[in-house]
């Protein structure tokens, strides 16, 4: 990545698995794949801010992207940051993390 880049934030996107976290079945649109390899090669920005789509149906696929920041190879290694933001039922929601 370019020095020219380093510390562009990209504020709002989207990393959509839907085999591995189904849509919700009310949801009005259906959003193509989207990895979080194609958004760190598509994108020149070096941090990230995933916010949770409209179509996910709970806050399960968020987490997971933010578990993935320790396994993808080029998180951490080459300056590049990942965050997330997501809404939840804090009354109905029970999280554990290892």
């Amino acid at each position: 990545m370019s020095s020219i880049n380093s510390g562009i934030w990209d504020t709002h996107v989207h990393v959509l698995n839907p085999v591995q976290f189904p849509f919700k079945s009310s949801r009005t649109y259906t959003p193509e794949l989207a990895s979080l390899d194609q958004l760190i090669s598509s994108s020149p920005a070096t941090n990230f801010l995933v916010v949770q789509a409209s179509v996910e149906d709970g806050p399960d696929a968020i987490l997971h992207h933010l578990d993935l920041r320790d396994e993808h190879t080029q998180i951490g290694s080459s300056g590049l940051r990942l965050r997330s933001a997501t809404t939840m039922m804090i009354l109905t929601v029970t999280m554990t993390r290892n």
